[in-house]
């Protein structure tokens, strides 16, 4: 009996570092890490207007011609949140949500003429956007390792948005009752790409682009841009994510790359 345990035991001793071996091609790139953990978001918002709106509203027997031209101001915010990976994964390789807080700011130059039956009327106005929301985002990320510890990373997610303060003023009083705004509570489907080093043994820095392809939620109205005063605004996001590193106490999450082991 006592002959058997240690046999038994000795296999297992035995095959653990065969089993260490086994080819994981797996994020995050370090046999020693576990695949999943938290991570940080430090972000730079801009609101990205989108050439200049040109429209005619009519009402009765008035007609009100405006354009109106877009500016955009860099504003900040943060996201929260956790990552899992997956093994030998050839497509999504590993999933992040998290949630968080951005302020997007700028402008909005409107200049109108309003025919009457019988005279026209000019307007003037320097219009100005705050917005701040809170959102939950889920993101499927694409790692394309480059040496052994760099990559490029390309995502495809979901943001819901939910604006927790809106201020829109107008410096001028203008016929508005036709100005559109995106909907208090929103959806988006975003795209995201970036470039990833491991700079410490517990860290690994992404600093990356995102923006928004197409709105999910309310479904009435595609477009893939947020509209303040009827104009049109790509939301750009600058990330500089930090993803944190746990040790496997296994120590049997192994990726190979399979290209040149640059000396570190």
């Amino acid at each position: 009996m006592l002959r058997k345990v240690f046999s038994i035991t000795g296999l297992l001793l035995f095959s653990m570092p065969l089993l260490c071996q086994i080819d994981k091609d797996l994020f995050p790139l370090d046999r020693q890490y576990r695949r999943s953990g938290f991570y940080i978001n430090p972000e730079l918002t801009y609101l990205l207007p989108i050439g200049s709106t040109n429209k005619t509203e009519t009402a009765d027997t008035l007609t009100y011609l405006y354009e109106v031209n877009g500016s955009g101001k860099l504003k900040y915010g943060i996201e929260l949140g956790y990552f899992y990976s997956f093994k030998k994964s050839k497509i999504v390789h590993f999933l992040e949500g998290g949630i968080g807080y951005r302020s997007f700011a700028g402008g909005a130059e409107h200049k109108g003429t309003l025919f009457l039956p019988s005279d026209t009327s000019n307007y003037s106005s320097s219009n100005t956007i705050n917005y701040n929301l809170a959102h939950v985002s889920i993101r499927a990320n694409h790692v394309k390792q480059l040496k052994r510890y760099s990559f490029i990373i390309n995502s495809l997610g979901i943001n819901a948005n939910y604006a927790i303060s809106e201020k829109f003023d107008r410096s001028f009083a203008y016929p508005s009752n036709f100005d559109t705004f995106t909907n208090s509570l929103n959806g988006f489907l975003t795209y995201q790409i970036g470039f990833g080093y491991r700079i410490t043994k517990h860290t690994i820095l992404i600093p990356s682009i995102e923006t928004t392809l197409l709105q999910v939620f309310p479904i009435d109205d595609v477009r893939s841009s947020f509209k303040f005063f009827s104009h049109d605004y790509q939301p750009i996001i600058f990330k500089l994510r930090i993803m944190f590193l746990r040790k496997d106490p296994v120590n049997c999450n192994a990726p190979i790359f399979k290209g040149p082991q640059p000396a570190l």
